[in-house]
C-alpha cells in the first residue's frame, strides 16, 4: 500500500517549497525562519531548502541560525 497523499495543510514547508520553486528565494528563507517546532526530518528539509536558496542567490557564507 502506498502511504496517504500529502496535502497543503500536512505539508508544513509547503510555502518555503513554492517560494523556491518559482524562484522567490529570498521569500522561501523568510518563510523558513518563521517555522518552528518541525520534527527532525521536516527541520532537515527546511535546512536543505535554505541551503538551496543560498546557492541559488550565489551567497555561499551561510551563518548559522542564532549567529
Amino acid at each position: 500500500p502506498h502511504p496517504p497523499p500529502h496535502t497543503m495543510a500536512d505539508d508544513l514547508l509547503w510555502t518555503t517549497r513554492q517560494a523556491y520553486g518559482v524562484g522567490a528565494y529570498a521569500a522561501a528563507i523568510a518563510e523558513a525562519a518563521d517555522l518552528e517546532g518541525l520534527s527532525p526530518a521536516d527541520a532537515l528539509a527546511r535546512d536543505v531548502l535554505v541551503m538551496r536558496c543560498y546557492v541559488e542567490l550565489g551567497s555561499y557564507e551561510v551563518r548559522e541560525r542564532g549567529a
